[in-house]
């Protein structure tokens, strides 16, 4: 199986709207906020994934302002 997989400093601050659909949803914690279905995070990892993708290729002023935040944001946890 190959895994979609972006790294944590990337996402952090990146608001996505999503609506999923799980036949058999699993929870993690009392309040359903986050699913525990590895099946499901995998799914939405790959179309963030794509969607990134096209959109910095697309558009490489906006892949430069992400880079130079992440940079930035690397730099100053060090």
């Amino acid at each position: 199986m190959v895994s979609a997989y972006i790294p944590s400093v990337l996402t952090e601050g990146l608001t996505v709207l999503l609506e999923v659909t799980v036949p058999r949803p699993v929870w993690r914690g009392p309040v359903k906020g986050v699913l525990a279905n590895e099946v499901c995070e995998l799914e939405v990892a790959r179309s963030v994934e794509k969607w990134l993708s096209k959109r910095f290729e697309e558009e490489p002023v906006v892949a430069a302002q992400v880079l130079d935040q992440v940079i930035g944001r690397y730099v100053a946890r060090r």
